[in-house]
């Protein structure tokens, strides 16, 4: 490896095989780890040897050839970060050195009193910044279902008030183009446009105005046409607002989240909970004041709605479905799951916890530990971690960043296109309605039309009545 290689000249200096100090002579070493990329990877071969990698093994071969420590991997199989059971009894990591099992374990944890109770933290240099939060499953589906939230998404470019202004607006100009044409002088107005241009027929039009669209008469007056002329600058103004919003709203990825808090997630039984089993969380949890945490813990102990997160792909894939709720650090399951890790949406108003993590050893190692924090902290101080970190990834992004442009599917103009069915289905509707309407007025207009004519024709057939009678 360069990167231990390009350091090897450096550790030679830091501890000297013929001092007490140094660990030549120190028994062997058992050195613990289990499957959790990109910290450590164990991998079982065919011919039954193992092998191991990863950004915690690399640092530890640093520290192994700084302080020439023999030593010996053990890996742990089926095994996780460390959790006080039911019983008492530490699991994991933790359990392999407060039992024993095991000196030095290459894995990240917080720091919790209770596991510093039995075991050491390697605690002068922290290998990573962790941060454990709730993730659900956002989906990529470019058909949504129609809904009334969805039409209510053409209303949204615009605030509420925009929108209630715009219609005081509307009302107020019809008002005074109305005035304006029913006041105003003979010689200012023509006959007919005042009565072409009533309340109804002002108030349209300026709506026209608003979407940009002419007038079949145009007033004459100049009173009028002011009115006229600052109608169409609102609608220009209010046009230009709204298409930049509406661009703007439909381009930026916006998910709203379908849960808001652990009550939301307990009172669901139709949800499950995705979490590694030994995650520390579980035991906080389990002595919580609030009670859906407590009853969050109970979820994990009797497996019930469970997904116990392990290494294994076919478990990870698990949090990218609907309805599961994923407590985990990201960047761990990306490893396992890769870019997808992308369609899991951080939870709001839910727990994030974000602290510095260590290596552990087991305790009544005042000794090793002292000298293991000694090396880590040259290498540190070296800049090897922060390349070590950026080699396996361990921080920055997790996601590449959102384009600047973002194409429009059908999906984000669906609700404009349904507009279009419902206008014919609205003026077919209309169309109907006027022909029923006229249908029926013309049948009462029919025997008042017959009784005028026979009025009219009455002093005829009186004329005729006396012509025969003279006859």
């Amino acid at each position: 490896m360069s990167y231990i290689g390009s350091l090897l000249s450096v550790g030679r200096n830091w501890t000297d095989p013929s001092t007490e100090t140094g660990f030549d002579y120190e028994p062997e070493l058992r050195v613990t780890c289990f499957h959790d990329p990109p910290y450590t990877f164990v991998t079982r071969h065919a011919n039954g040897s193992v092998s191991f990698d990863g950004y915690l093994f690399d640092i530890w071969l640093l520290v192994a050839e700084a302080l020439r420590l023999r030593y010996r991997m053990v890996p742990a199989f089926n095994n996780g970060y460390g959790s006080l059971g039911e019983n008492g009894t530490w699991n994991g990591m933790v359990g392999e050195l407060a039992y024993g099992r095991a000196d030095v374990a290459l894995t990240w944890l917080f720091v919790k009193r209770d596991r510093a109770a039995v075991i050491d933290y390697i605690d002068a240099v922290s290998v990573s910044e962790s941060t454990t939060a709730f993730y659900t499953y956002h989906g990529s589906a470019a058909m949504p279902a129609l809904s009334a939230q969805m039409f209510g998404s053409l209303m949204r470019p615009l605030h509420v008030d925009v929108w209630w202004s715009l219609l005081a607006a509307l009302v107020v100009l019809s008002g005074v183009l109305r005035a304006s044409l029913r006041f105003n002088h003979e010689r200012a107005e023509e006959r007919h446009n005042v009565a072409e241009l009533g309340w109804g027929s002002c108030l349209f039009s300026c709506f026209q105005s608003v979407m940009g669209q002419g007038w079949h008469t145009v007033p004459s007056s100049l009173a009028a046409r002011i009115v006229t002329i600052f109608t169409w600058l609102l609608g220009i103004i209010i046009s230009v607002s709204y298409t930049a919003n509406l661009i703007s709203y439909l381009t930026v990825v916006r998910h709203d989240p379908p849960l808001y808090s652990l009550r939301d997630f307990v009172e669901r039984p139709d949800w499950q909970l995705a979490v590694p089993p030994s995650y520390s969380v579980i035991d906080e949890w389990r002595t919580s004041k609030d009670v859906y945490e407590r009853r969050m813990h109970e979820i994990v102990v009797r497996k019930e709605r469970l997904i116990p997160l392990d290494s294994l792909v076919e478990d990870s894939r698990l949090t990218l479905q609907s309805k599961v709720l994923t407590y985990i650090d990201l960047r761990t399951l990306s490893f396992t799951i890769g870019s997808d890790i992308c369609s899991l949406l951080l939870v709001p108003n839910f727990p994030v916890n974000t602290k510095g993590s260590y290596m552990l050893i087991a305790r009544n190692k005042e000794k090793l530990k002292e000298h293991i924090n000694e090396a880590m902290s040259k290498i540190n101080e070296a800049g090897i971690i922060q390349r070590l970190q950026e080699k396996w990834k361990i921080t920055g992004s997790t996601c590449e960043p959102p384009s600047a442009f973002q194409a429009l599917s059908f999906g984000n103009l669906l609700a404009l296109m349904v507009i279009v069915p419902f206008g014919v289905i609205t003026s077919v509707l209309v169309f109907v309605g006027e022909k029923a309407w006229k249908k029926r007025k013309s049948r009462r207009a029919r025997p008042k039309q017959g009784s005028d004519l026979k009025v009219a024709l009455k002093p005829k057939l009186a004329a005729l009545e006396m012509k025969y009678k003279a006859f």
